[in-house]
């Protein structure tokens, strides 16, 4: 008997467009205040350095200033992502995980 993994992934994928929690539920504020707190703490180092290089910006010879064309680009990437852990409203800890790449670029200089 030959199964398909193509149906059920197109279900959870794109076919299940509505959020498990409404945005005038309790139960979504909870676990996007809770889950984000808890982002922010465990990565604050990281979160602190992505900050202050990107405060270099301001600076005439700052890190970032003659690098402007990928500075845009990581900040995009870092939009994108935070779209992404909210686009289905259930603020789960695994999709925090998409965060930490565009933080870690951002942090790097």
């Amino acid at each position: 008997m030959r199964s398909c993994i193509i149906p059920g992934g197109l279900d959870w994928t794109v076919r299940s467009d509505e959020a498990a929690f409404g945005v005038r539920s309790w139960t979504y504020w909870d676990r996007a205040l809770s889950n984000s707190i808890l982002f922010l703490v465990c990565t604050l180092p990281l979160l602190v350095t992505a900050f202050l290089s990107l405060r270099e910006m301001r600076r005439p010879d700052g890190f970032w200033r003659q690098r402007r064309a990928e500075a845009t680009a990581l900040l995009i990437l870092l939009g994108v992502s935070l779209i992404g852990v909210g686009a289905n409203g259930q603020f789960l800890y695994h999709y925090y995980l998409q965060l930490i790449l565009p933080l870690a670029l951002l942090a790097a200089p």
